[in-house]
């Protein structure tokens, strides 16, 4: 399950094993009467990229950045919250000093193009990318990403250990994952536009709060979670073919 909540949709009568982000959704399947051995909080998997740290400097060398400058790194996508319309790109313009920005529009290169239009002229460094391999990469660069709470991407996030700013979640699984990321001090949420600029600006004069979501992202994120989700589907692959095979020993044909 690749979200930092649950619903009871997940729940399925002949499921042997779950395989979940944290104790939180652990202790709220429990609740819903899931038995507590069949739920392993592994953390949600991520790949090992994510996981290994390059040279800031190297990296700002390959995209043509500064390495100190306070780098912002804004995900989204097509299917994302830069899709819905550039009023925050506008907005954008509004920080006092200029930074790095970079912009990740995905496989939608109209917005891609439109975006190269609109911030032709910025005070800003922009970077604007379309879709890319090397997200691990961009991450390394930045000192806090601006996405939709997504529950593998702030988890690639979180194994990077960086801040993430959260902004206008949907309800649903959108607003409970934001809701456990911000209580848990791992993100921030942004409400609007003017609420966006103001903590951005806030952390860029600041810090405390990105190192605390650093330590947080530390503290919480496993850096063994794919490891362990592997080795437990085996486990439990293992585990039934053990009593299917006591099935067949006592001449009796298993339930499926």
């Amino acid at each position: 399950m690749t979200d930092y909540t649950d619903h009871s949709y997940w729940i399925y009568p002949f499921t042997d094993q779950y395989i979940v982000g944290s104790q939180q959704v652990k202790d709220r399947l429990t609740a819903l009467g899931v038995e507590s051995h069949k739920i392993k909080p592994t953390g949600i998997p991520v790949r090992s990229k994510f996981v290994n740290t390059q040279s800031r400097e190297r990296l700002a060398k390959k995209y043509n950045l500064h390495s100190t400058l306070f780098t912002l790194l804004v995900m989204g996508g097509g299917e994302g919250f830069i899709g819905k319309g550039l009023s925050t790109f506008h907005a954008l313009e509004e920080i006092s000093s200029p930074i790095q920005i970079i912009i990740v529009c995905g496989r939608n290169m109209k917005l891609k193009h439109q975006l190269e239009e609109l911030l032709s002229n910025s005070k800003h460094h922009i970077l604007l990318l379309g879709y890319s391999e090397n997200v691990n990469e961009l991450m390394e660069l930045s000192d806090l990403m601006i996405s939709k709470p997504g529950g593998v991407t702030t988890s690639e996030a979180m194994a990077m250990e960086l801040p993430l700013m959260i902004y206008r979640p949907l309800p649903g699984q959108e607003e409970d994952n934001a809701n456990f990321l911000v209580k848990s001090e791992l993100a921030i949420l942004a409400k609007n536009d003017e609420d966006l600029i103001g903590k951005i600006e806030s952390v860029m004069k600041d810090r405390t709060p990105l190192n605390t979501m650093k330590q947080r992202a530390r503290q919480y994120h496993s850096k063994t979670s794919a490891i362990d989700a592997l080795e437990e589907i085996i486990r439990t692959i293992d585990q039934v073919k053990e009593q299917e095979n006591a099935f067949i020993l006592m001449g009796m044909r298993p339930s499926i």
